[in-house]
């Protein structure tokens, strides 16, 4: 080791597991911290690290040390918890160090931007406002000057109303930029710019809470300033997020920040415009679908601390809160909190995880909540805590299972649910028919000589779609294809569609219900930007129709006028090799009938199953998920299964299915040589085998299993494949992943 007055120890965003050392820049004397940024050469390059930590010493001598070329940050813009956190992340996830840290950071920063607001140009405007002046012209429409400008003054109407309405939601109402433009330029208008959004008025009178839930905010309130884990176990309707808004107002209260995990950017407007009514505070939004100076103004919202409550995505488990006081994970089962590339990482995880370095309580929420997390409570490391009843003191949906073998099923649906669901209609209400595939139909087959239209890229079929005219699409490489006048093989002219997509579902319903609107909500209906809210602000006007959906509209959303829920294809999870099928399938069946009679009266669920009689569909629907939940457990405990194993995977992909077997085996080996005869006598591997789908896009898939009992004979093994991955000499496109807690094996 060689001696020096400073060396800065730096992560950089690269796939080295390691960190850098640096000297400081010529002629700078003053102090740098943990966190800061830099500009350091990297070979050839200037790139942007991050300091880590300060030492004395380096492995490198003088004439091999490089000097850093200059300090970007005049104080850390990452704190030493957020440091800590990422540190444990990278080592449990086994994941280089310098890409988990820039991975949480937004694209600017990575790049080197300064940490302050970005102003943006009007075409960046996310929201506008009344201005004064259009204040006192919304108020006097008689008056108005905008009698010969109808969309003009429809625009002034829609602020008057809503106070804030987003860039998106105006192109839904169809006024485009050019009105927006006129109205601006009349003073009528003013943007905001991206981060908090101004104050809403709070509801003139807040819902009484029931015993149970003011049970529920007594046990967490009392937990203030300490760590502890909250299973917020609580059927659909039942009023969690009522909960989380009083726990998040007494967060406020103390001084404190509050942040709230969702699964979905679906359903952070309707939780956003609830805060925004309920608190006179900025609420912060993270999520994807964020511009890249959005993104960068809200991270610097919630550094600077301008703002006490942030909701987000996945993503936003690490914003800066440095007055963090709780933490809420809502629908915590969901697995879009799992990210399946780069760091792989799970948020509701990673987040318990931060409560507990940060000593501040941590709520996780779910009518269906993961076997993981139960069995945490179960076990006694997190304190269940049960809402059993609606708040609208509604009884929970009638279940019903439909036989769909009998005569009476009609392309797809059953005779008995589609006169079911009309006499919802006729009474005012509306109906929900959830199928969780896209689409026309899964199959185009020949009848005569049995030919698959399969994808050339994919071992897998191509989906019929008709949205825009007969096509073929694989849902997995977006290749698409034209629709075959004839069969290439036999060139029969006569070809069938197999089984029944939402775009199927929706002609069926169409014929049967013709003066009924439908309002379809998948992928391919949802691609135009602000569409969703579109939607799902017309199925909650109220008005009679037929909601038509995937897993888009499964969780969390609250229609009032919802009477009935018909659930399609109950069965696809019964099938699935992957042990978690059955418990997805529970998942599915509670949140999409959950949906059902949330206000008004009781709701009505019907699951059309080919296996009405199967013991899992009879368990499911005859008792409430937690017992079903807990039967599942025991299973997995005879089974030694996760939660009652830990469980880790190498995933793979390259152009020769052999060589990558190869590869992956010898790793495998070298892993196993490293640790001796501790891991034959303490894992089980399985593998390396193709993926179930071996091919997609043309590069074929691999998979290494791993279970052991103990956590720290999985991380032994799992350090020792990373250190041989890291000394191996791959082909430069072949990916190889751990992925430490997998859920998706496919």
């Amino acid at each position: 080791m060689y001696q020096y007055p400073a060396v800065y120890r730096c992560a950089i965003q690269s796939p080295l597991n390691r960190l850098f050392d640096y000297l400081p820049p010529q002629g700078h004397a003053g102090p740098v911290h943990p966190g800061q940024r830099l500009w350091v050469p990297f070979g050839q390059r200037k790139m942007v690290a991050v300091v880590v930590e300060l030492a004395q010493q380096s492995e490198f001598p003088p004439d091999k040390l490089r000097q850093a070329v200059s300090i970007i940050d005049q104080q850390p813009i990452i704190s030493n918890s957020q440091l800590q956190l990422l540190s444990w992340a990278a080592d449990y996830y086994h994941h280089p160090l310098g890409d988990t840290l820039f991975s949480f950071l937004p694209g600017l920063l990575r790049k080197g931007r300064a940490a302050q607001h970005l102003e943006v140009s009007p075409r960046q405007v996310g929201a506008w406002q009344l201005s004064t002046h259009g204040k006192a012209l919304a108020k006097a429409p008689q008056n108005s000057a905008l009698k010969r400008a109808p969309k003009q003054a429809s625009l002034l109407a829609h602020l008057h109303q809503h106070s804030v309405v987003t860039a998106d939601e105006l192109k839904a109402l169809g006024i485009s930029r050019n009105i927006i433009r006129a109205v601006l330029e009349k003073g009528l208008i003013e943007p905001i710019a991206t981060g908090p959004l101004p104050t809403l008025p709070t509801p003139t009178k807040r819902p009484e809470l029931n015993s149970e839930q003011q049970n529920c905010i007594n046990e967490v309130s009392a937990h203030f300033g300490r760590y502890a884990c909250f299973l917020l176990h609580g059927v659909t309707g039942s009023g969690k997020t009522e909960v989380y808004l009083r726990l998040i107002d007494e967060c406020r209260q103390r001084g404190q920040q509050a942040l709230l995990l969702v699964p979905e950017i679906g359903l952070t407007p309707q939780i956003v415009q609830r805060f925004e009514r309920y608190f006179q505070s900025p609420v912060l939004l993270i999520h994807s679908a964020l511009t890249e100076i959005e993104r960068h103004n809200t991270w610097y919202a919630a550094f600077s601390g301008s703002a006490d409550i942030l909701i987000g995505t996945r993503s936003a488990m690490l914003a800066p809160l440095e007055r963090l006081g709780l933490i809420i994970v809502d629908e915590e089962h969901d697995s879009s909190f799992k990210q399946q590339e780069g760091l792989r990482y799970s948020a509701r995880d990673l987040a318990v995880k931060r409560a507990q370095l940060a000593q501040i309580p941590i709520v996780l929420g779910s009518a269906s909540p993961s076997l993981e997390t139960l069995q945490n409570a179960e076990a006694g490391r997190y304190t269940l805590l049960e809402l059993t009843r609606r708040a609208s003191g509604l009884p929970l949906p009638k279940l019903t299972v439909s036989d769909c073998r009998e005569l009476s099923a009609e392309r797809g649906i059953a005779l008995a649910i589609l006169k079911a669901a009309e006499r919802h209609l006729e009474q005012q209400q509306q109906v929900m028919f959830f199928l969780n595939r896209r689409g026309y139909a899964p199959t185009l087959i020949c009848p005569q000589c049995g030919w698959i239209a399969r994808c050339p890229a994919c071992d897998v079929r191509l989906t019929a779609h008709r949205d825009f005219g007969q096509r073929l699409l694989c849902h997995h490489c977006d290749r698409r294809a034209d629709w075959p006048g004839s069969c290439p093989t036999c060139h029969s002219q006569e070809l069938h569609t197999l089984g029944a997509g939402t775009q199927r579902v929706e002609q069926v319903l169409t014929d049967y219900y013709p003066a009924v609107p439908i309002i379809r909500v998948d992928r391919d209906s949802t691609q135009r930007k602000g569409s969703l809210l579109d939607k799902l602000e017309q199925a909650r006007s109220g008005q009679p129709c037929i909601l038509l959906g995937t897993q888009m509209l499964a969780k969390g959303h609250h229609f009032p006028a919802l009477s009935m829920v018909a659930i399609l294809d109950a069965d696809a999870a019964l099938y699935s090799a992957d042990f978690r099928g059955p418990e997805r399938m529970a998942q599915t069946i509670t949140q999409v009938a959950g949906r059902a009679g949330r206000a008004g009266r009781q709701g009505e669920v019907f699951i059309q199953s080919q296996l009405p009689e199967h013991p899992l569909v009879q368990h499911i629907i005859t008792r409430p998920y937690i017992d079903f939940a807990r039967h599942l457990l025991e299973e997995r405990q005879q089974l030694a299964l996760p939660p009652f194993a830990r469980s880790a995977a190498l995933f793979g992909e390259y152009k020769s299915l052999n060589e990558l077997l190869q590869t992956m085996s010898e790793l495998d080996q070298q892993s196993v040589r490293t640790l001796g005869t501790l891991a034959p006598n303490t894992l089980t591997r399985v593998g390396p085998v193709p993926a179930p789908m071996p091919r997609r896009a043309n590069r074929f898939r691999a998979q290494l299993i791993l279970y052991a009992s103990h956590a720290k004979a999985l991380h032994s093994y799992l350090a020792a494949l990373r250190q041989s991955l890291d000394q191996a000499r791959l082909p430069r496109d072949m990916r190889l992943a751990i992925d430490v807690d997998p859920i998706d094996t496919n």
